[in-house]
């Protein structure tokens, strides 16, 4: 993970915990976001990323999101170099206060993420194929905490 040390890339998002009891809440950190994103469960998480790729076209879904509602299907609009909005400098100072993770999203292919998760200190803890493989990595890795 060195390389996140010199660069945070646009399809990476730093996960801060700062607060652990039946779910977790924190904060979001991410290139393509110029605040800082909230969240108040796990599945927020996934749900407000997903919604923040999809804006940006980075990294790009495989398939188009579908919609019962009339004029809300998403449409994939792939731009190859997003706009960054927040500097690596700012995000790697960001910690929670409870844990922190690192989240890079390499592909989102069969509407999920495939990717690596690092622990707070920048190492590879895993890689992930898929949202539940994802969470399962980080609760163990908050277990050994």
């Amino acid at each position: 993970m060195a390389e996140l040390n010199r660069f945070f890339p646009a399809n990476a998002f730093r996960i801060c915990i700062d607060n652990i009891e039946l779910d977790i809440s924190g904060r979001i950190y991410s290139p393509l976001s110029s605040e800082p994103i909230p969240f108040v469960s796990m599945s927020e998480i996934f749900v407000k990323m997903d919604e923040l790729f999809d804006k940006c076209g980075y990294p790009q879904a495989f398939q188009d999101k579908r919609s019962f509602d009339e004029g809300k299907e998403i449409k994939n609009a792939y731009r190859g170099l997003p706009r960054i909005w927040r500097e690596t400098e700012n995000i790697l100072t960001q910690c929670g206060r409870k844990r922190t993770f690192d989240v890079i999203v390499k592909s989102r292919q069969n509407t999920s993420w495939q990717g690596n998760l690092y622990d707070g200190d920048g190492n590879c803890a895993a890689d992930f194929n898929g949202e539940v493989e994802l969470l399962s990595s980080m609760i163990k890795l908050n277990e050994m905490a």
